[in-house]
């Protein structure tokens, strides 16, 4: 639930916990919440389903083949760009506050698709490249 909702369904306790006279009239208001509750958790619960107007980056749960699989393909091409010539880099999201948008629906803070390069040839990223590349 949102906080507005939290808000609503708080004001309307307060309003009804002067006027309860018996235990029939409780459980009644909390089976209305729990009905309240089940509507509100069938909203949407990702970016996908949002249909926002900006590309944004999710973060999703993986298990730990997929994530080696992931750690593995960027191993792949940067080892392929390496032997056709070109060295490595690799693209990291961009922090920056042009980058990120507020999304209400889900109470939080999202990165656009903005990306920056981390080059390794470059003498000022090239620590920062080397970094990452241990953590992976």
């Amino acid at each position: 639930m949102s906080k507005a909702a939290n808000k609503r369904v708080g004001d309307e306790i307060a309003k009804q916990s002067k006027k309860i006279k018996n235990i029939d009239e409780v459980l009644k208001l909390v089976e209305k919440l729990a009905e309240q509750s089940k509507r509100a958790t069938t909203t949407a619960t990702s970016l996908s389903d949002l249909n926002l107007p900006h590309s944004v980056k999710e973060v999703v749960d993986k298990d730990a083949d997929a994530v080696l699989d992931e750690i593995e393909a960027a191993i792949f091409e940067v080892a392929a760009s390496i032997l056709q010539g070109h060295g490595f880099s690799y693209d990291i999201p961009s922090r920056s506050k042009g980058n990120q948008l507020y999304v209400p629906e889900l109470d939080r803070i999202v990165l656009k698709d903005s990306i920056s390069k981390r080059p390794f040839a470059s003498t000022q990223q090239c620590r920062k490249t080397a970094i990452t590349t241990r953590i992976l």
